[in-house]
């Protein structure tokens, strides 16, 4: 009897020891989980101030409020409750300026008998371009239609083409191709020239301009935006005698959307850009 309870007792106790060793088996192969650091998260609610012209804020402040929201940004209304700071100054300023037009003077000697005409070029907002590319075609095609019989050009010596660095060789190929030939020679059917001018035209625009700074919590240096944008223009005075239908719309110098919105769009876009930065591991 003293055996039996012997031996039951020894298989118990190989029995728990069985059993104490599994659990520190499964401890020692437990998945182990680590918390990592998430790392800077970015901003995600900025609180906006936009002040200067009244009207361009209430619109900038409008479009803001979009562009933001659409990247996922929450605008709040007090800056305690903000991760970064958005400040906005835009302003109004008129002043004056000036376009440059590239006008073409033409003179035809055939038959004895002198001819006087006058064409546009390109209107640009600068002197430097070369306002006379592409002019040449027209040119050519002029001639052929005024003087159709006519088969041989020479090109006046006292013309002054210096204004366009390719407009002769343009012209030359321009004439060919309409089945001229160019002589250097004497007795030409038509004798051609060509002075070329640039007319500076004065205009008056309305000029908006922004600065824009960005900061949140955490960071020591702001982000900075700054630029220009030209809302509307108009002639300053009368429109030249040559071509003044290209001066009843200036709109193209402000462009084909909303300055405004594109400087809305334009901020949110690098907003979210720096943020996503920010996110990375590094």
């Amino acid at each position: 009897m003293i055996e039996s309870n012997w031996k039951i007792k020894l298989t118990l106790l190989l029995i728990g020891s069985a059993l104490v060793g599994c659990t520190r088996k499964s401890e020692t192969l437990a998945p182990t989980t680590v918390e990592h650091g998430k790392g800077p998260q970015g901003v995600k609610r900025i609180f906006v101030q936009v002040k200067g012209d009244p009207k361009l804020s209430s619109r900038m402040r409008t479009y803001l409020d979009f562009a933001l929201e659409d990247r996922n940004f929450a605008v709040v209304d007090a800056q305690s409750d903000s991760d970064a700071v958005l400040g906005v100054e835009i302003t109004r300023e008129a002043g004056t300026d000036a376009l440059w037009l590239g006008v073409i003077h033409l003179h035809f000697r055939t038959d004895g008998k002198d001819t006087d005409r006058q064409r546009c070029a390109s209107l640009g907002n600068s002197e430097a371009g070369d306002l006379f590319n592409l002019s040449s075609e027209g040119i050519a095609r002029d001639i052929r239609d005024n003087f159709p019989n006519a088969r041989t050009v020479k090109f006046d010596e006292h013309s002054d083409m210096t204004k366009s660095e390719h407009f002769r060789s343009e012209l030359e190929d321009a004439l060919k191709t309409s089945g001229f030939s160019v002589l250097n020679g004497s007795s030409p059917d038509v004798v051609l020239g060509v002075d070329l001018t640039t007319e500076r035209v004065p205009i008056e625009k309305q000029t908006l301009k922004y600065h824009i700074s960005f900061a949140g919590s955490d960071e020591a240096d702001p982000y900075t935006m700054d630029g220009y944008h030209i809302l509307s223009a108009k002639l300053k005075s009368n429109a030249p005698e040559v071509c003044p239908d290209r001066f009843n719309d200036l709109d193209w110098l402000a462009g084909s959307s909303d300055p405004i919105s594109q400087v809305a769009y334009e901020l949110a876009k690098n907003l979210n850009k720096r943020n996503l930065q920010k996110r990375e591991p590094h």
